[in-house]
Parts: C-alpha cells; sequence; structure tokens
C-alpha cells in the first residue's frame, strides 16, 4: 500500500487493525485515505452479511426450535468500538490510545526543547519556473533524474559558503558562544511508514548535484525500511523541511536544536507574476510563473533578519538562476572534461545569453 496516500499517522492505525489501506476508498484531496475512512472501513467490515433469500418462509414451527436449541456464543465481532478501545463516559467519547515508537518519541523530546527557543520568522517567495526548465535539462543532456529537494539542497549549500553564520549550532549550557560548521550537513525531513525521519546528508559542500540526489535516494529508501543508522540521524547542522509535497505555502518550522535555522519549503503554484519588462506606455506584462514559498526558522539568540534576508536571497539567486550553480566548479568535478564543456555551453552559455549577458568560452 506504499503507493495509497495517506499520513504515517494513518498507515500506523491502520497497520494495527490489520487493514490493507489498497482495499480502503480514500476521501481525501486527491484521494487521500484518512483515519476516518479507517474507522468507517472497519464499520463495514463488522457488519454481518445479508443472507436472507428472496422467497424464503420459515415456518413458526421452526423458528420455536431455533429459539428453544442452544445457540453457539459467536466470537466478538472487531468494531469500531474495539478499534479505538471505546471508553464510554458521561460525554460518551471514544479514545485511541497509542504508544509512540522511537522515533516518535524521540521528535517529542526534540520538540519540547525547541519550545525553549526564541523563533522569529522570515518568508518570502521564490519563482522557480526556471529551475523547473533547468530540472529538464539535466534529464535530457544527461539522461538522470534529478528531484527539485536536490537542487534546492545544492543552492543552500552554496548560498551557506558567503554566509557560514546561518550553519551554525548552540549549546544552552554555554550561553556565551556559539560554533560555525564547515561541514553542511542538511537534515531533510522525510515522511516515512515509521513516523517523520529527519537524517542529514554530510558534507553538501563536497557533493555534486548528482551525489546529493544519491543520498536523497539512499535516506528515502532506508526511512522507508525503517534502517536509518544514528550516523544518518545525528551530526546535523541545518535543516529543510519540504512540507510542498503533501501541501500548503506557508509554514511557521521549529528548529532542530542544537541548529539554529530551519526552512519550511511550501508547494509550488502556478500563479500570475508581472515579468518586470514594461511594455510601451509603461505597463508590465502579465506571465504565469511557478513559484515556491519558503519559510525560515530562526533562533534570535544567534541569528538577526538582516542575516537571514540576505542569506534568502543569496539563495534565491541561485534558485532563480539556476545556471549558476553550474559555475561552481565542485557541482561537476565527477564528469569527465568533455562533459562539463557540454554541460557549461548548453545550459550555462544560452541561459545568459538570454539574459543579454556575454559570455567568452
Amino acid at each position: 500500500d506504499d503507493k495509497v496516500l495517506a499520513t504515517p499517522a494513518v498507515r500506523s492505525l491502520a497497520k494495527k487493525a490489520n487493514i490493507d489501506l489498497t482495499k480502503v476508498t480514500g476521501t481525501g484531496k486527491q484521494g487521500r485515505v484518512l483515519a476516518e475512512d479507517v474507522q468507517k472501513f472497519v464499520e463495514q467490515k463488522s457488519q454481518p452479511a445479508q443472507t436472507a433469500g428472496q422467497g424464503q418462509t420459515i415456518s413458526a414451527q421452526n423458528q420455536q426450535q431455533k429459539v428453544e436449541q442452544p445457540q453457539k456464543q459467536a466470537p466478538p465481532q472487531q468494531t469500531s468500538q474495539t478499534l479505538f478501545k471505546a471508553a464510554q463516559g458521561t460525554t460518551g467519547e471514544e479514545k485511541l490510545t497509542i504508544k509512540m515508537n522511537d522515533f516518535q518519541k524521540g521528535m517529542q523530546k526534540t520538540m519540547t526543547e525547541a519550545l525553549k527557543i526564541p523563533h522569529f520568522y522570515y518568508k518570502d517567495e521564490i519563482d522557480v519556473t526556471q529551475l523547473m526548465e533547468f530540472r529538464a535539462k539535466i534529464k535530457q543532456n544527461l539522461n538522470a533524474n534529478v528531484t527539485v529537494m536536490t537542487l534546492l539542497i545544492k543552492a543552500f549549500s552554496l548560498a551557506l559558503k558567503e554566509y557560514p553564520l546561518v550553519n551554525s549550532t548552540y549549546d544552552p549550557e554555554k550561553p556565551f558562544e556559539y560554533t560555525i560548521h564547515k561541514s553542511h550537513n542538511i537534515n531533510i525531513a522525510i515522511a516515512s511508514q515509521n513516523g517523520l525521519v529527519v537524517p542529514n546528508i554530510k558534507n553538501c559542500q563536497d557533493l555534486s548535484i548528482m551525489q546529493v540526489q544519491e543520498e536523497v535516494n539512499r535516506l528515502r529508501v532506508i526511512a522507508e525500511k525503517g534502517q536509518v543508522t544514528p550516523k544518518d540521524l545525528f551530526g546535523g547542522t541545518i535543516t529543510l523541511s519540504n512540507i510542498g509535497n503533501i501541501g500548503g505555502t506557508y509554514t511557521a518550522p521549529i528548529i532542530l536544536p542544537p541548529q539554529v535555522c530551519i526552512v519550511g519549503i511550501g508547494k509550488v503554484q502556478v500563479l500570475p507574476r508581472f515579468d518586470g519588462t514594461p511594455k510601451d506606455g509603461g505597463e508590465y506584462k502579465v506571465k504565469a510563473a511557478k513559484i515556491m514559498n519558503i519559510s525560515f526558522g530562526c533562533d534570535h539568540r544567534i541569528l538577526d533578519g538582516a542575516t537571514v534576508a540576505n542569506f534568502s536571497n543569496k539563495w534565491k539567486l541561485y534558485l532563480e538562476n539556476p545556471e549558476l550553480m553550474c559555475l561552481d566548479t565542485v557541482s561537476y568535478t565527477h564528469l569527465t572534461l568533455p562533459t562539463i564543456y557540454s554541460v557549461q555551453i548548453s545550459v550555462v552559455a544560452v541561459s545568459l545569453k538570454k539574459k543579454n549577458i556575454e559570455i567568452y568560452y
């Protein structure tokens, strides 16, 4: 049932009830299976089948014999009441008590500590129209499937090189110092059947786009299998959470301590925007743009608004002009020299010429 749209909590509920989610009709957005759908499925399953045929009559004598004959006690049916461990009180409320697994226990402890952090939030939108085209060019020229998340991670790491303070950690036991990390160990939030898992990709500053993609694929596979190791979970320096895969635009993400910054990524929407080039008479042309919302959650003990805004603008520059990522030689160090030239000429040169920027090669 991996292809069924459902949250980890709903999957856990279905697993406890021994329900195959592929047999449950989802009433949520895009056919998503909700907790109410699972409950309704259990109720329908527990109803006794109606087997009385048409034209059949039962004599009063037979009925009397059936009444007098001792009945074998049938095993109790599994109903929504037994599933949800109903505790009928004065309000008639039904309750479901679930024991947290290890991942959920870890998140509970971490988020409790996180609420002690003085958060401030910074939000913006990014036009990712060219990023989507850049992704298509990579697939066409290199025959490689690169996700948008991978490009977000690589651009994020490039921006961190210029604003390393954002890649810091803070220990409240040492209130007047913080640590800036040279390694960009970027956590990514993954919703798995075992709950929310937040492993990290080590040393993103040294990885190419394709190497980042390999790590994203690896972490998703082991997260689904419940095989994430402590090495993957610990040592992160900053977090990206792509809630847009499920839905939503802006969010208010909670920092993963001892980190000092987390970024929530909203869904990509096609929205009308001005293209920035006035027509005759001073009017602007409206175009369809692919817009992605971003939301920073920051520790105000270490970071200030100006630093975060400047960092966000640098990240935005790479995402709105993705060919600039190719100018960083680290991005393609694993490719052969002819391939590097091919990528730079076909992707970088063409894109820069569109912006009326002269290039020489």
